[in-house]
């Protein structure tokens, strides 16, 4: 039997689906020589004879040859077939923190509510945190997160054992001093896991107010260097904008022009106060919203 299939590897296949959403059981045909052979393990059961098959919500038939080939047959009568959703912004981390502090301005909800909790947060704490979010994207059929945050071996950890896609950012900033810590650490986790299949990685700093124009400009250049994106927060809300602007006296489009951020392939999250008149000089440049 061993010359056919492997029975871990199989129900490791049903799980992935089952935890997509896609089906509640399975049915497998395996070819094997025993006219009567069969496993039953519990919720899932394996016959070689065909008729032995019920008819399932959505019916899944996996075949494996000698050659351990898998060939998988989903009945998706009544389903939509489509691409993978993508969420081109997330916090994955942040699942936990959902609907606990609600009413407040940006800032209050940063620096009063949500900093210091984070500041408490184990790699642990973030990989469950992280694998809530991946859970939920797979039910939804997101396949692929564009990601900011900390803690960053546990978000992976929990991205690669979901076999989700990410465009991962280590957040960065240089507010509180530590900005050469939290560039070293991106640094090792590149080197990590530059090759790996389902990671890819953008230079992710904070945003305008939690970074020195120097911090930014850094940041550009080593985007540059590795050909990543640049993803930041940008004109989130009004009092962003006007905290901006009253620190440069010029509005912030104006900013990551005098920065240099243009040259970069920018992913600028939010956008919702973006000047209108300031959009033209948008237009020409690989900046995405």
């Amino acid at each position: 039997m061993s010359d056919f299939f492997n029975v871990l590897d199989i129900l490791r296949l049903i799980k992935k689906f089952e935890l997509s959403g896609i089906l509640k059981d399975a049915a497998v045909k395996l070819p094997v020589e025993k006219d009567n052979f069969k496993i039953t393990i519990p919720k899932y059961e394996f016959n070689s004879n065909e008729s032995d098959i019920p008819r399932l919500h959505c019916m899944i038939e996996i075949f494996v040859n000698k050659n351990f080939v898998i060939y998988i047959i989903i009945d998706a009568s009544n389903k939509i077939v489509m691409p993978g959703l993508i969420n081109c912004h997330t916090h994955l981390g942040m699942s936990i923190f959902r609907a606990t502090n609600d009413n407040l301005t940006l800032d209050e909800w940063l620096n009063n509510k949500i900093w210091p909790i984070e500041d408490k947060l184990t790699d642990n704490d973030i990989y469950y945190a992280t694998l809530l979010s991946c859970i939920e994207m797979i039910k939804t059929g997101t396949v692929m997160s564009n990601d900011m945050y900390f803690g960053c071996d546990g978000s992976i950890k929990a991205i690669k054992e979901t076999k989700t896609r990410s465009l991962f950012g280590r957040c960065l900033m240089d507010i509180d001093g530590k900005g050469e810590e939290r560039i070293d650490d991106f640094n090792r986790l590149y080197n990590k896991y530059k090759d790996d299949e389902l990671i890819k990685f953008s230079i992710a700093p904070h945003a305008l107010y939690t970074c020195s124009l120097e911090y930014l400009k850094k940041c550009s250049d080593l985007a540059l260097e590795l050909n990543l994106p640049y993803h930041i927060h940008f004109c989130e809300n009004i009092n962003e904008v006007d905290t901006i602007k009253e620190k440069y006296k010029i509005d912030p489009i104006d900013v990551i022009e005098k920065l240099g951020l243009f040259k970069n392939k920018l992913i600028l999250a939010h956008t919702t106060f973006i000047s209108k008149d300031k959009l033209f000089k948008l237009k020409n440049h690989d900046i995405s919203f």
